[in-house]
């Protein structure tokens, strides 16, 4: 267990802050290959099949680190596949956080 578990949120937690770094790199590229690069737009799309607390903290994170607004519509790992298969002519999403 982690020492510092009871004192913690999901946000101080070692393995949460990689998995929020790696969002953040993720959603910046995203933003990048995009057609209208999101950033110009001030906003990203993301799809999120993790936990649903950890999808809202790094949204949160991600807004405070880049100024960028983040929506964040979270759905199961098979109901986000299905859309994102859907989407595949004309996607709305810039990210999709799980898998």
């Amino acid at each position: 267990m982690w020492p510092f578990a009871k004192f913690s949120t999901f946000a101080t937690r070692p393995a949460f802050a990689n998995g929020v770094a790696f969002v953040l790199a993720a959603l910046s590229l995203g933003a990048m290959f995009r057609g209208t690069p999101a950033a110009a737009e001030g906003q990203v799309t993301v799809y999120c099949s993790i936990l649903e607390e950890q999808c809202r903290e790094g949204a949160a994170l991600f807004e405070k680190a880049t100024g960028i607004k983040v929506l964040m519509i979270r759905r199961s790992t098979g109901e986000t596949y299905a859309q994102v298969k859907a989407e595949t002519a004309n996607p709305k999403a810039d990210v999709w956080w799980g898998g």
